[in-house]
């Protein structure tokens, strides 16, 4: 992925195959908390974006 994308992270999580959301489910929500933390502070970008 980083040859499309300017910032890109990469997680290894022992012991998970290829369904991280399924297998190791606990350990994917943090990864995606600690990622997704700096965005929440920006508060909602777009309102009723789906009509």
């Amino acid at each position: 992925m980083k040859i499309a994308g300017d910032d890109v992270t990469s997680l290894f999580i022992p012991e998970c195959g290829h369904f991280p959301a399924e297998e190791t489910s606990q350990e994917l929500l943090s990864a995606l908390h600690s990622f997704l933390a700096p965005y929440r502070a920006l508060g909602p970008v777009h309102k009723n974006v789906c009509r």
